[in-house]
């Protein structure tokens, strides 16, 4: 018997409609995900500033090397978000 597994990633961002551009910035990477694996990326419906990502599946490791993957992506974005905001001040 396969255990599923589930890690869910609530992102909160601090600068207004810098989720969108984050999420698109994602999305790219991750459209070929393993047939076991599902991953589901998305801005809240209610809170905008939220980015929520999703991912089941039943090897531990997939899951690992995705989140990895996904903090990869994320990095970059959120150097530029510091700059942006530092300039703002």
């Amino acid at each position: 018997m396969k255990t599923e597994l589930h890690v869910t990633l609530e992102l909160q961002i601090h600068a207004p409609g810098f989720a969108d551009p984050v999420l698109k910035a994602l999305k790219p990477d991750n459209l070929d995900v393993p047939q076991n694996m599902k991953l589901e990326l998305k801005i809240d419906e209610t809170d905008r500033n939220y980015l929520k990502i999703k991912i089941e599946s039943s090897n531990m490791g997939s899951i690992i090397n995705t989140m990895n993957d996904i903090f990869s992506c994320l990095q970059p974005a959120f150097k530029l978000l510091g700059k942006s905001l530092s300039s703002q001040q």
